[in-house]
Formats: structure tokens, C-alpha cells, sequence
């Protein structure tokens, strides 16, 4: 990988990855991840989406992805013809305030990170029917966990040197936003996007709706309430899952471990019967290491040592 300017604790990460990936033999050079995928799939039938034009300038044309919050379409710039993604709310999230700030609370900090490794922002706007509407770059490849699905269905690992590069960006994107007080919160593999820039394969991270920005005064939004969990309790920092409201940009290192070491071995270091016990063996075990978990991998003392 080509050097990074990275500061502070996400420079040490970096670093850290650089020296262990000298000494770690990559046994899995010939463990292809095969071509990328755009990810699209048929709208369900009646979508009322499909074929509206959005602020008289983005025409909907098909469902790409759906989640708790509400779903991502693809658009097309009705004047310009460049594709777009568009994420909306449900409406029944839109009618409730602290949702919609949510929805406003990514634009504003995905766009004000201005980072190549950064999904970029285009636009936040309400349709005429009280809808609300994020407009974003359009991207084409796949998650961080689809990829690791596949490979885990092939019974592969992700090659070394493959783990590094993604981690070497990710960290990027974390010291950007990190260097302008944000803090993502919500850092796992469904929000971490691979895509083909020519011969290069570039990551962006997505999905800062839960961020945490902080100025030195006070926190500019609030997003959620004293003691409610934030994040995916797979990829949850010790301090989220006991409800600390006070968190900094160190939950979002812990995330970045947490991925690690399901990239180098299949799977996140801890696992539960139920999200307590999950949560419980984050506040109170300590994580295994890379030889233990995977002992025919042959990582280093140095790799275990950057994970943990």
C-alpha cells in the first residue's frame, strides 16, 4: 500500500498493519473474491418510488437496498444523466422529528468530511408530501459483508494483503472524520462499501446517521436519549454496551478490531445466544487471539498485536 497520512490513534493502527504485514507469510494468494456486483434488485411491485422525480431533478428508476430506516433507490439526474442513490424514509420514521434530524445529521457530516474513502453527500430535501430524502453517490460493487459472506460460504479466508488495503482506508476516512470531531458509532461491514476504480479497488464508508459530532462547547444533535444503545452489538465497544453516553472516537477503533479479525479469520471475535449475552462478553472478556482462533493461518505475534 502507498504511504498514508494518517494522525493520532488511526496512524498507530496503520502503522502497526504496515509491520505485520511484512511478516506474515500470505498463504492466500490464490483465494480469488471474483468480480464485483452491482447489487441491484427488482422494486417490489406497486412501489410508489419508481418513476417520481425528486426536487424536479431526480428521476427514481429501481430499489437497490432496504433497511429499518426506509430504502435506497437508484436515480438518474434528469438533466445531466449521472445516476445517484437516493435513501428514503419510511413514512412512518418520517413523521417522527428525531429520525428525520438523523437522516439530516448524514448529510451534514458525510459532507463535511469532503473524503474520497467517505460516501459523498449531493443533497437533503423533503418532497412535496412531507417525505424526506437523502441524495448520494452511486455506487457499484459490494459491502465488506456480502464479500466476507461469499467468501465464508467458499470456506475462504480474505487474503492478507486484501484485509490491509481495506484497512488502511478505512482508517483514512476514520482520521478524516475523527479530525473534524465525528464520531461514526455504527462502524461494521454492512457500512463499509467496496468498489473498481479502475484498477484499484476503493472503500467508502457509509451510513453516518447515527454519528456523534462534538464541539468544544457541547454536541451540536443529540441523536438519541441518555443510556439508549447505539450501534450493531456485533462490532460494539465496551463502553456502548453498557450505555455510556460520553463515547469518543475510540468505539470507532474498537469496531475497526472488531472487522479485522473477522476478515482474517470469518468471524467477529465474540458471538452470544442473544444480544445480552453478546453485549456482556464485550464488557467483560477478553478477546481471543488471531493464532487461537485460527492457528492454521500462521498470522504473527505483530498482526495479533494491531488487532488486539
Amino acid at each position: 500500500p502507498q504511504p498514508h497520512r494518517l494522525r493520532g490513534e488511526e496512524a498507530l493502527v496503520g502503522q502497526a498493519l504496515d509491520r505485520a504485514q511484512t511478516d506474515v507469510a500470505d498463504s492466500s494468494d490464490d483465494h480469488s473474491t471474483g468480480p464485483s456486483k452491482p447489487g441491484n434488485r427488482p422494486a417490489a411491485e406497486g412501489d410508489v418510488w419508481i418513476g417520481r422525480v425528486l426536487a424536479n431533478v431526480y428521476k427514481v428508476e429501481a430499489k437497490i437496498g432496504e433497511g429499518g430506516m426506509g430504502a435506497v433507490y437508484r436515480a438518474t439526474h434528469v438533466h445531466i444523466g449521472k445516476q445517484v442513490a437516493v435513501k428514503v424514509l419510511t413514512d412512518l420514521i418520517a413523521r417522527k422529528g428525531d429520525s428525520v434530524e438523523r437522516l439530516k445529521q448524514e448529510a451534514i457530516a458525510a459532507s463535511s468530511i469532503d473524503h474520497d474513502n467517505i460516501v459523498d453527500v449531493i443533497s437533503f430535501d423533503r418532497f412535496e408530501d412531507g417525505s424526506v430524502f437523502i441524495v448520494m453517490e452511486f455506487l457499484r460493487g459490494e459491502s465488506l459483508a456480502e464479500r466476507l459472506d461469499r467468501l465464508r460460504e467458499g470456506q475462504q479466508r480474505m487474503p492478507l494483503r486484501e484485509v490491509i488495503g481495506i484497512a488502511l482506508q478505512i482508517c483514512d476516512a476514520l482520521g478524516a472524520a475523527h479530525e473534524r470531531n465525528i464520531v461514526h458509532r455504527d462502524l461494521k461491514p454492512e457500512n463499509i462499501f467496496l468498489q473498481m476504480k479502475g484498477a484499484k479497488e476503493r472503500v467508502k464508508v457509509l451510513d453516518f446517521g447515527i454519528s456523534k459530532i462534538k464541539t468544544a462547547d457541547a454536541e451540536q444533535v443529540r441523536m438519541t436519549r441518555t443510556g439508549q444503545l447505539v450501534g450493531t452489538p456485533l462490532y460494539m465497544s465496551p463502553e456502548q454496551a453498557r450505555g455510556e453516553t460520553d463515547i469518543d472516537r475510540r468505539v470507532d477503533l474498537y469496531a475497526l478490531g472488531v472487522m479485522l479479525f473477522e476478515m482474517l479469520t470469518g468471524a467477529p471475535p465474540f458471538e452470544g445466544r442473544n444480544y445480552f449475552e453478546l453485549l456482556w462478553k464485550h464488557g467483560n472478556e477478553p478477546p481471543p487471539s488471531l493464532q487461537a482462533r485460527c492457528p492454521e493461518a500462521g498470522y504473527s505475534r505483530e498482526l495479533d498485536e494491531a488487532i488486539q
